[in-house]
């Protein structure tokens, strides 16, 4: 609890003070400010809708369950992460799913999957997957690139650059650098 209204707090900061700098109020109202301010509250205050999903828009979660959110700087569930917009840290204990956008950190127990858009890091027991894209570093037991361009794959069992290029693939079986159109098996 406590550590929720931390996140809580910080990240209300943080979107209040991007706010005032993207759009300073001059001359600053009271109003005005407040009614920002609320309506940035609204935007980050994570929504617990029943005992298994929590909802935010632009704000940090924590759950025991699933967490769907638009873009969160934060999110951790001991279930599953689905962001519309990516993220900075998503952790989930099953999967973290990512439309679009850019994913800084994405780890998951089991599948590890971002759409479109540039991910930085991903780790997943299971799958780490670029749907279309660029990859920065992925680990899993199969690392997938199906269209773009990847720095790195460390697999267990596969790496696989579908149309595009991974510049290092590894596995068990072996290593390879530049892994273009290709598939790495353990």
């Amino acid at each position: 609890m406590i550590r929720e209204l931390v996140l809580f707090g910080a990240t209300l900061f943080v979107w209040v003070v991007v706010s005032f700098r993207l759009k300073p109020m001059r001359p600053i109202r009271p109003g005005k400010v407040i009614r920002r301010i609320a309506i940035i509250i609204l935007l980050v205050a994570p929504f617990h809708i029943g005992d298994n999903l929590v909802f935010t828009v632009l704000g940090t979660a924590q759950s025991q369950g699933n967490i769907v959110c638009l873009f969160s700087p934060y999110a951790r569930a001991s279930k599953s992460v689905y962001s519309l917009i990516g993220g900075g840290w998503l952790e989930a204990g099953e999967d973290v799913v990512s439309l679009t956008g850019i994913g800084v950190v994405e780890k998951a127990g089991r599948d590890a999957v971002h759409g479109v858009g540039l991910s930085f890091y991903q780790q997943g027991g299971r799958d780490v997957i670029v749907d279309l894209g660029v990859g920065g570093v992925q680990r899993g037991e199969r690392a997938v690139l199906l269209v773009g361009a990847g720095l790195a794959q460390v697999a267990q069992r596969e790496a696989r650059a579908g149309l595009g290029c991974a510049i290092i693939q590894k596995t068990k079986g072996g290593q390879r650098v530049f892994g273009i159109f290709s598939i790495l098996p353990s």
